[in-house]
């Protein structure tokens, strides 16, 4: 698995969007770095208000696509579907979300976000991405259905609100839905109304192979081993036994208890006392990011 990713990010620092007809356009479409770097970094240029996109050979446009390795879903519906406690709660974002922002325009009053799905390949054809983008799209009720062309970015959040998921969605998995997907639409609609009559697909097993399991496991002691339990504060400390949990379950207590060294009993008993987890908002990516010398 990578631990980068490719991603162009903007050289302008913007604290909102530019308006429609503004001379700056032409600028800024030719100022996107192709770059290739790990979520977190990814996080932080957003959280700073980079623009990103594709990658494309100069101006950024459909016929200069090169590649991408980023779906980004856009919710603007300005209401709890747009929210992060709902988002964060959406099968898709829990499973494969790699961030969840807000947008420029988002208020408290009228939410706005976006979540990012980081790809394990990279796509090159734009039309191959166009499909993967509209699937995926398609699955969250309220998405902005017109951001799936390979030549779209997205703004970033000066002063917004990021949260680093750390997911990964697998190219596999994709095209496995995808083609369920393409099964189940209605194909005697005309084109313009399949987009928003597309089924979501439900994931047919949510419980993880047991590899991968293990996998997740690994990655999730190597990842707590680098954070020192008495460095952070309670909160995040709880938080980070709450995202375990609701996360991987059982299989993980084991390795959450040796790395909390709490008093004898003390985190089997906040474990237990967490039910589901699902009282608190943190979930595995604040362990990456944390591991990753985040703060």
């Amino acid at each position: 698995m990578s631990d980068s990713y490719r991603i162009a990010i903007h050289r302008w620092q913007l604290a909102g969007k530019i308006p429609p007809g503004d001379p700056r356009w032409g600028e800024f479409n030719d100022l996107f770095d192709n770059l290739a770097m790990p979520i977190a970094d990814i996080a932080k240029h957003i959280g700073q208000g980079y623009a990103y996109a594709g990658w494309h050979s100069g101006r950024r446009s459909l016929d200069n696509f090169i590649c991408a390795q980023h779906i980004a879903v856009d919710m603007d519906t300005e209401d709890e579907r747009s929210s992060f406690p709902v988002l964060l709660r959406h099968e898709w974002v829990r499973m494969f979300g790699g961030i969840l922002h807000t947008s420029p325009s988002h208020t408290e009053a009228k939410p706005r976000a976006r979540v990012i799905f980081f790809l394990d390949q990279i796509i090159e054809d734009a039309t191959a991405y166009q499909s993967a983008a509209k699937f995926l799209i398609s699955q969250f009720d309220g998405a902005d259905t017109a951001v799936s062309d390979a030549s779209r970015f997205f703004y970033g959040c000066k002063g917004g609100t990021v949260e680093v998921l750390g997911g990964l969605l697998p190219v596999g998995v994709l095209r496995r839905y995808y083609r369920l997907w393409m099964k189940t639409s209605p194909a005697t609609k005309p084109a313009a109304q399949h987009d928003n009559a597309a089924p979501v697909i439900k994931m047919a097993d949510r419980q993880r192979p047991e590899a991968q399991a293990n996998d997740e496991l690994q990655k999730l002691a190597e990842a707590l081993g680098k954070v020192d339990a008495w460095s952070i504060d309670y909160n995040k400390w709880i938080g980070i036994i709450a995202a375990c949990k609701r996360e991987l379950g059982e299989s993980a207590f084991a390795i959450v208890e040796r790395w909390a060294q709490g008093k004898p009993g003390e985190v089997r008993r906040e474990w237990d006392r967490l039910k589901d987890g699902r009282q608190n908002a943190a979930h595995l990516g604040t362990v990456y990011y944390l591991a990753s010398g985040g703060r």
